[in-house]
């Protein structure tokens, strides 16, 4: 479970570290990531501290056509990284666009629930419509139906919250 994860993370972080190439050319500037959010709304960020891991792992993707699959979108900050960092990418994003049992139990998240679909729509539908591909529902009943066909190149991503 999450110590899985956070092992899978500090080992990745490490390689990184000792890696000989400088993987902090392969991170977008401060400026650049503030630009992909400029006029977008947010109520919350959990994506720009997982930026250098993400684009250690997929700086060899940004010239590909890949198709990404991002299980929980919320408000979309994540899915906007994706397709700016890759620029021939194609994201599915699966979220139920009020929050989970766990967002619902707080009282924070409980009130921006209903809020969340528009905003991803305003942040993401609206300036990458047809590179975006939005599914509301629960990730347990429409994973299971997805039939993807096999496109040139999938990049995955476990998740780091």
């Amino acid at each position: 479970g999450n110590r899985v994860k956070r092992q899978w993370i500090s080992n990745t972080v490490l390689q990184i570290m000792r890696s000989p190439m400088s993987y902090a050319a392969l991170i977008p500037d401060d400026e650049t990531i503030a630009r992909w959010y400029d006029g977008k709304d947010f109520s919350c960020d959990w994506t720009t501290g997982n930026i250098p891991v993400w684009a250690n792992i997929l700086h060899e993707h940004r010239d590909r056509a890949v198709r990404v699959l991002e299980i929980g979108s919320w408000e979309g900050r994540s899915a906007l990284f994706f397709l700016n960092y890759l620029p021939k990418a194609h994201v599915v994003c699966i979220d139920p666009f009020a929050g989970n049992v766990g967002h619902q139990q707080n009282e924070y998240f409980a009130k921006l629930g209903p809020e969340t679909e528009g905003r991803f729509d305003r942040n993401v539908v609206a300036p990458f419509g047809d590179r975006v591909e939005k599914i509301k529902g629960s990730s347990v009943t429409i994973v299971p139906q997805l039939a993807i066909a096999p496109p040139a190149t999938t990049v995955a991503i476990p998740s780091t919250t």
